[in-house]
Order: C-alpha cells, then structure tokens, then sequence
C-alpha cells in the first residue's frame, strides 16, 4: 500500500504489476486489487507463473491467473484490468507453456512476459526450441 501511495503522490494512476510470491499464491491478485481499489488506482494485475518453484506452485499461478481473469472479464469496467502473467521462455517448460495459452485463449486474454533478458536467453530459445522468444 505504501508505495502506491507513494506512486499516487507522483502521479501515477495506473499500475501494471506483475506479481510473484511463490509461498502465498492463491488468492494474491485478490489482495492486490483490494488494496489498489481503496487508493483509486487502475491497474492491471498478473501473477508470474514460473516452473521454477515446481509443479504445485505452478499449479497455483495457472489458477491464480485463470480465476483472477474470469473475475476481471465478468466485472468488466476500465479500472482493473489483467493479463495471463508468464516469467520467461528460460524458466517455462512446453508444458506449462501450453497449460497458459490454452487457458489465454480461451479467456481471450492476453500475456504478460519477459523476453529476452540476456543475450543467453535468446540464444537458449533458439537452440531448444528453434525459434525467438517472441516466435515461441
């Protein structure tokens, strides 16, 4: 809360955050628009799902997105919005790779996440799966 406060005092009015906290999943997008909703901030959430933290955690980002989403598009309005929060290619197997999208596309949402942090990120994608990030 505090720094969106802080965020709100420079002028800030929406904030995009993409969140991760492997230890407190379930119901952490919730608390977020909770608290952004009492400053007035617009924001678009995700949670970043991550096959670092195994196969339970992951579990736990794909429902936080999946429920977080259909939450969002039944509400409707302009003041909270989200995406399907996904870490990286590097830190994602094809399997949960696909677990997002099919999820994605059957929300009609979009994604959130990181490309091409390193050079060494690029160069993985291409040799592993024979395609950019992007492409992937």
């Amino acid at each position: 809360m505090v720094g969106m406060i802080a965020s709100i005092r420079n002028g800030v009015t929406t904030i995009f955050d993409y969140h991760a906290s492997p230890n407190t999943v379930p119901r952490s997008l919730f608390r977020i628009a909770n608290a952004a909703c009492q400053t007035g901030l617009r924001r678009c959430l995700c949670y970043e799902v991550s096959d670092r933290d195994g196969a339970e955690v992951v579990h736990q980002g794909i429902k936080e997105n999946r429920t977080f989403l259909q939450y969002c598009k039944d509400a409707g309005g302009d003041r909270l919005r989200t995406l399907f929060g996904m870490h990286a290619s590097f830190t994602l197997s094809d399997k949960t790779f696909d677990q997002c999208g099919q999820i994605a596309t059957e929300l009609e949402a979009g994604f959130r996440v990181h490309t091409a942090e390193a050079v060494s990120d690029a160069e993985s994608c291409r040799r592993e799966h024979g395609m950019s990030i992007v492409q992937r």
